[in-house]
C-alpha cells in the first residue's frame, strides 16, 4: 500500500494515564533514590531491577500513547477510509470517482461528505455511510487534524491527481492509440 497523507487518531485516556504513570515513576524514583544509601544486599538488587523495568515500562507506555491508530490515507490516487466501521479497510476511493467534497457540523460533530460519480461500481454492497450517492466521513473529536484542515488536504490531492496524473494517463492514452494506427 502506499502511503501519503497519514490521519490518526489519539487515544486520550491512554495519553492521560501514561502521563500519570510517568509522574509516578518519577516520583517513585526520586523518593526512593535517598533510601539507596540505607538498603544493601539483595533487597538493593531487587530494588533497581524494579526502578528499571518501571522506567522502561513507561518508556514504552508513553510511545504507544504518542502513536495513534491510522483512520485514513490520503494520495494522489484516492484515500483509504478507514475511519467509517463498515468501511472495506483495503478498498481506495479513487479522484477519478470523486465530485466534490464539503464539510458539514451537525451537533459538534463534523462530517466530511464526499460525493461520488459512480458509487454502484466503487462499492459491491451498499455501505451504511454512503448515503444517496455521498460518502458520509464522521470525524471524532480526538482526531489528529482540524477537520477544515483535512478537507483541504483531501481538495489538494484531487487537484493534482487532476491536474498531473490525469493527464499523464490521458496522455499514455494518445500514445497508444497513435501507435495502433501507425501499426495498421
Amino acid at each position: 500500500m502506499m502511503y501519503g497523507y497519514e490521519v490518526t487518531i489519539t487515544n486520550r485516556i491512554l495519553l492521560l494515564l501514561s502521563t500519570l504513570f510517568t509522574v509516578f515513576t518519577i516520583g517513585l524514583i526520586m523518593f526512593l533514590y535517598p533510601l539507596f544509601q540505607f538498603i544493601h544486599g539483595w533487597y538493593q538488587l531487587f530494588l533497581n531491577v524494579f526502578l528499571f523495568l518501571l522506567f522502561i515500562a513507561m518508556i514504552k507506555v508513553q510511545k504507544r500513547s504518542k502513536a495513534g491508530k491510522v483512520v485514513m490515507i490520503i494520495n494522489e490516487k484516492g484515500f483509504f477510509d478507514q475511519l467509517s466501521s463498515d468501511a472495506e479497510q483495503d478498498k481506495i476511493v479513487v479522484w477519478k470517482n470523486v465530485k466534490d467534497m464539503t464539510l458539514k457540523e451537525y451537533n459538534n460533530e463534523s462530517i466530511i461528505i464526499v460525493q461520488l460519480l459512480e458509487p454502484k461500481k466503487l462499492f459491491k454492497t451498499k455501505p451504511s455511510y454512503l448515503k444517496g450517492d455521498c460518502i458520509h466521513l464522521k470525524l471524532p473529536k480526538h482526531i489528529g487534524v482540524e477537520p477544515k484542515e483535512l478537507l483541504r488536504v483531501m481538495q489538494h490531492y484531487k487537484k493534482y491527481y487532476e491536474l498531473y496524473i490525469e493527464d499523464k494517463e490521458k496522455e499514455k492514452e494518445k500514445k497508444k492509440h497513435k501507435k495502433n494506427k501507425s501499426e495498421n
